[in-house]
């Protein structure tokens, strides 16, 4: 058999771990997914790449990791994600601020990650 498991950044570590154990003999399984996507709550994140690091030195498994450059939808998308991505990584703690300061810092955070991107 010959399994192909998409969008996998919407199941759980227990989701995964149930279709992983279902495996026959000769069966070969792919499972996808885009975590910088994922549709579920924040404290259900995380079983998708928990289970990528729990395998990924495993023999017989693969795996392959595509980066921003390697998505060929709309261009907006990929400028989209590298933003909120670069933005999840560099937010510090949240302070209120006026609005003209917030848009001056969201500007400067777009130029840096283009600058590192492009």
């Amino acid at each position: 058999a010959f399994i192909v498991a998409d969008e996998c950044q919407n199941a759980s570590y227990e989701q995964l771990k149930m279709l992983l154990t279902r495996i026959g003999m000769n069966s070969k399984m792919v499972l996808t997914g885009d975590i910088a996507q994922s549709d579920l709550d924040k404290r259900q994140q995380g079983g998708f790449l928990e289970l990528i690091n729990s395998l990924y030195d495993l023999q017989g498994v693969g795996a392959c990791k595509l980066e921003t450059s390697d998505i060929v939808r709309n261009p907006i998308y990929s400028t989209a994600v590298g933003l909120l991505l670069y933005g999840s990584e560099t937010q510090t703690e949240s302070v209120s601020r006026p609005q003209e300061e917030g848009a001056t810092k969201f500007t400067d955070k777009v130029k840096k990650w283009f600058m590192k991107n492009y």
